[in-house]
């Protein structure tokens, strides 16, 4: 899957896009592919926040979150 594939999104709606890139962003940080392809999940994220204002707390919390461990190059230990 490519960062354009999930800009684009499977229907047009704007939550299902978040959904797709929350998900993708999920799969990447339990795998530690922050650590392994940084400027990859850097522009994932980067495109996830920019519909901040459409996230829920909970994924807010989760972009920062990831966004640290990225920064910090910190292994994903989230349970």
């Amino acid at each position: 899957m490519s960062i354009n594939d999930l800009k684009t999104g499977t229907d047009g709606h704007p939550r299902a896009r978040i959904q797709q890139l929350m998900d993708h962003l999920q799969q990447l940080m339990e795998s530690d592919a922050h650590v392994d392809r940084p400027e990859y999940v850097s522009d994932l994220i980067d495109d996830v926040a920019k519909r901040w204002t459409a996230l829920s707390q909970d994924d807010k919390e989760y972009v920062s979150t990831a966004r640290y461990a990225l920064v910090n190059k910190m292994p994903w230990n989230v349970k």
